[in-house]
């Protein structure tokens, strides 16, 4: 373990180099534009104060990560942190800045799951939309997928999205689940596959972020029918000797995942309530 003396000794190089680096012409000609008589100055978001920030800005600049990808990463941020009124600034809590710059370190390539660090670090800086902000997002962003990423964006729009569960009917044997949750979000999305975004619904379920009620469904005129003309359950239709069976369900952000949609994705973010009834299997 490193003494005191010799941490400060490289925290003091490391903010060397940041200084040194934002004086050179690539900084300018990245943060030039954002420049502004009344805008707060840029590179803001290292540069305020704040403790938490300072810190761990400086270990940011320590790290193995791409300096493409570390400048995009600050720009993303002084881009939102300008939009913010100065009388709105606030520090944010070191229990959500510092988990969360110490993992945008390995998940920040990703440019969906950096757009919601940024968002993230951003709402936490912002009093009015602070109350949304809950410290086990950086975790939950932590174990997202990108595809996970583009589903909750989806979601963030609709609030609400058709899911199908197929299942075939085998006697009294009962029943063989062949597809849980399918939903084609992914197709709006544009998700690499089926499965993967079968696996992501599952996941964000188990993170508390959305939930789909068991035996209900959405009644709206004709939101089931692009799903059910659907290829994929074609396929199911196609081979299906009478025995195949869909039940209409639906996916909607829980109380945690709207917060976590209104920190991380739209601040905007509406509470959508739909109309719901009983769902009944149909024979595809």
């Amino acid at each position: 373990m490193p003494d005191d003396d010799s941490t400060d000794g490289s925290f003091n190089a490391t903010l060397d180099t940041l200084t040194k680096f934002s004086e050179t012409s690539i900084y300018k000609e990245i943060f030039g534009p954002l420049f502004k008589p009344s805008a707060k100055p840029a590179g803001i978001v290292f540069g305020l104060g704040f403790k938490s920030l300072e810190l761990v800005g400086r270990a940011v600049a320590k790290r193995c990560w791409g300096q493409e990808e570390y400048i995009n990463f600050i720009a993303q941020c002084d881009e939102r942190l300008m939009a913010i009124p100065d009388n709105d600034l606030i520090e944010p809590e070191p229990r959500i800045a510092i988990p969360l710059l110490e993992a945008v370190q390995i998940h920040g390539y990703d440019e969906n799951l950096r757009e919601l660090f940024v968002n993230l670090l951003i709402s936490s800086m912002n009093s009015q939309n602070f109350s949304t902000v809950h410290p086990s997002f950086v975790r939950i962003i932590k174990e997202l997928s990108t595809n996970e990423a583009l589903i909750l964006k989806e979601l963030a729009k609709l609030g609400n999205a058709p899911v199908v569960t197929i299942s075939q009917k085998m006697g009294y044997a009962g029943r063989l689940t062949l597809v849980k949750y399918y939903s084609n979000l992914g197709v709006q999305g544009r998700l690499l596959n089926v499965a993967t975004e079968t696996a992501g619904l599952e996941n964000l379920i188990r993170l508390g972020l959305i939930e789909i009620p068991a035996d209900m469904k959405i009644v709206s005129e004709g939101i089931y029918t692009d799903i059910l003309n659907d290829n994929f359950v074609d396929r199911y239709r196609v081979v299906s000797t009478g025995d195949h069976v869909i039940q209409k369900l639906f996916m909607r952000p829980t109380g945690l995942g709207i917060n976590f949609i209104r920190a991380c994705i739209d601040e905007n973010a509406e509470h959508h309530c739909g109309t719901y009834a009983q769902s009944q299997e149909e024979y595809l």
